[in-house]
């Protein structure tokens, strides 16, 4: 029973920190949708907007608009997203690089929404965003193991489907980013080297969401900066591959969401981050059987990639941390209670653990 009451708090507390991200975004209205359209080029005659909604299952760290679009005799779902501008998850959200690098993708096996336009100052939209097309697949979700595809899958589904995921990132990992227009992502944080530029971005955001919580994670980040592999490869890595970043469509694959966190680093950062990041979903009235184990997954990405995973317990770590300094960033708006440091205490103790390993 104790163990249950522990699982609907940790539960209440992720639907609490989803649902106060998202309320700062409260839509944008039909009007800017259809101006901001109709200065597209090889866009003619009126755009008229339809079915216009603002979802609230997923994701905190910008604003969502899905509607229908009326060009001419066609109808095109569309969805914008954009960035408020307001006090955000991150202190900077750049729609641009978001788009750059989705266009740079698309081109590849990497199954994500095509992006059709870009308003990078915010001119027509009122806040900069992009425009790209609607998968016609059911949301993902927050809660990924308790809503939404994986949950209502049979343990065999859900075993293919996470190891559908896996093997996006395989092929995410073979492109070479040398030649995708993607040089920008040099200047995300500051440092030496990929891996160290990355550790700097994740510090600054603590930093400027979090001061009061620098000292408890100072340490960590001082021996993860000292401990930084020299023969790590570098390759193009999404940044947030979490299981609730995932489309899914009969069981397949459909998409990859939420690019804001692309990156050049150690594909090995992805494939942890999608292992990991699974402890936030077992929550609440959950069902995870079938999901492969975390060795199994690991092999399959081996398999898939044909690369072989390197210094795991130190990206292990990495992984760990940033998950940690997202927890408390989304949550930095809740009370400090008894139920908050519940929930935070085992990543908390899974740091310690993973920092005593390198």
């Amino acid at each position: 029973m104790a163990d249950d009451s522990a699982r609907d708090a940790a539960a209440e507390i992720v639907a609490d920190t989803i649902a106060s991200n998202k309320g700062r975004h409260s839509g944008i209205p039909p009007a800017r949708l259809a101006r901001f359209i109709e200065a597209q080029p090889g866009v003619e005659g009126p755009v008229a907007i339809g079915d216009c909604s603002v979802p609230t299952g997923n994701g905190s760290s910008a604003g969502i608009v899905m509607f229908d679009a009326e060009i001419g005799a066609a109808r095109i779902p569309l969805v914008v997203r954009y960035a408020t501008g307001e006090t955000g998850f991150f202190s900077h959200y750049d729609m641009e690089q978001q788009f750059r690098v989705m266009a740079a993708v698309k081109e590849s096996a990497v199954k994500l929404p095509r992006v059709r336009w870009l308003d990078a100052d915010g001119s027509l939209l009122g806040y900069p965003g992009y425009a790209m097309d609607r998968i016609d697949a059911p949301a993902p979700s927050g809660l990924a193991f308790s809503v939404g595809p994986l949950a209502e899958a049979t343990p065999d589904g859900r075993r293919a489907m996470v190891f559908g995921a896996m093997e996006q990132l395989a092929i995410l990992h073979r492109l070479r980013p040398e030649a995708l227009d993607i040089d920008f992502l040099h200047e995300r944080g500051s440092g030496d080297d990929p891996i160290a530029r990355d550790l700097d971005w994740t510090w600054r955001q603590i930093s400027w969401a979090c001061p009061d919580r620098l000292a408890e994670l100072r340490p960590g980040m001082d021996r993860l900066m000292a401990r930084r592999p020299a023969d790590a490869e570098i390759v193009l890595c999404h940044g947030d591959p979490n299981l609730g970043n995932f489309m899914y469509a009969d069981g397949d694959v459909a998409a990859l969401l939420d690019w804001e966190l692309a990156q050049l680093n150690a594909p090995e950062t992805d494939v942890e981050w999608l292992i990991y990041t699974m402890k936030s979903f077992r929550i609440g009235d959950y069902d995870d059987t079938g999901i492969p184990t975390d060795g199994e997954l690991r092999a399959h990405y081996e398999k898939t990639s044909g690369r072989k995973l390197r210094n795991m317990e130190y990206f292990r770590t990495v992984v760990v941390n940033r998950t940690l300094s997202w927890i408390l960033m989304g949550m930095r708006g809740r009370k400090n209670d008894a139920a908050s440091q519940a929930f935070l205490q085992p990543y908390f103790d899974d740091l310690q653990s993973a920092l005593r390993e390198i």
